[in-house]
């Protein structure tokens, strides 16, 4: 019976273990900003993700090409980003040219942490989201 135990802890322990490392590295391995982006039912959902910079644009990374959010953007390519405390406009647009740059700026910008992701989430080579490019429109406007 004990071994029943043990088993069940580590069936359920080792994939909590693993999500939350992913979850931790994450949020502690650079800067994170949060993406107001749309969602099916009309609804907005925010969400915590990586960005990286170069020239006069950045650019972030979540979700595949036919993510609804993503192909939104052709029709309404403005969209909402909270960083350093300031929500400001951008116009964005899937950029998978880019996708091989994204990886490079984030592998220079996020270190150790872009690392780890790759260990755990596979290399950038085999990554299946879509960069999307962003512009900034609109002036910085403090959340608090």
């Amino acid at each position: 019976m004990k071994w029943l135990w043990i088993g069940i802890g580590v069936g359920i322990g080792a994939p909590l273990l693993f999500f939350a490392s992913i979850y931790a590295v994450s949020e502690v391995g650079g800067e994170v900003v949060v993406l107001d982006r749309a969602a099916e039912d009309g609804t907005t959902s925010r969400v915590r993700i990586w960005i990286v910079d170069a020239d006069d644009a950045s650019w972030v990374e979540h979700g595949a090409p036919d993510a609804h959010w993503v192909t939104r953007l052709s029709d309404e390519p403005t969209l909402t980003l909270e960083r350093n405390g300031e929500k400001a406009t951008y116009r964005a647009a899937p950029d998978p040219a880019s996708h091989a740059r994204y990886h490079e700026l984030r592998k220079a910008k996020y270190g150790w942490a872009d690392q780890y992701i790759e260990l755990v989430a596979g290399e950038a080579s085999e990554c299946t989201g879509v960069p999307v490019r962003l512009e900034r429109v609109g002036a910085a406007v403090p959340t608090s």
